[in-house]
């Protein structure tokens, strides 16, 4: 999600996000058989392998994938630029403490 909000200006949103966790999760999970490992019923045996150290980066860029799909909601842009403008404004009081 971080690559998201660094490489993207209107990508992204709440449900983008949280399925793009889950999609990561899922597909990490599946790649390190962890099913198999809960129940050998469960075992989904893909009939390939890979390294661990490649999960990671599998799962990142499943969530970066998933998210990508998602609009940022209008009204999101907007209260971001509001919040840009005021910080602009040159004033000394951090924007969380203005009235």
């Amino acid at each position: 999600m971080f690559l998201l909000g660094i490489f993207t200006k209107q990508r992204g949103s709440d449900r983008g996000n949280t399925l793009g966790l889950f999609a990561g999760l899922v597909s990490t999970s599946v790649l390190g058989d962890l099913p198999g490992k809960i129940s050998p019923a469960l075992s989904l045996h893909i009939g390939w392998s890979i390294s661990f150290t490649w999960f990671a980066f599998i799962g990142a860029a499943t969530v970066l994938l998933v998210g990508v799909w998602f609009r940022t909601p209008p009204s999101a842009l907007e209260r971001a630029n509001e919040r840009a403008q005021q910080a602009q404004a040159g004033d000394d009081v951090p924007l969380a403490l203005r009235a």
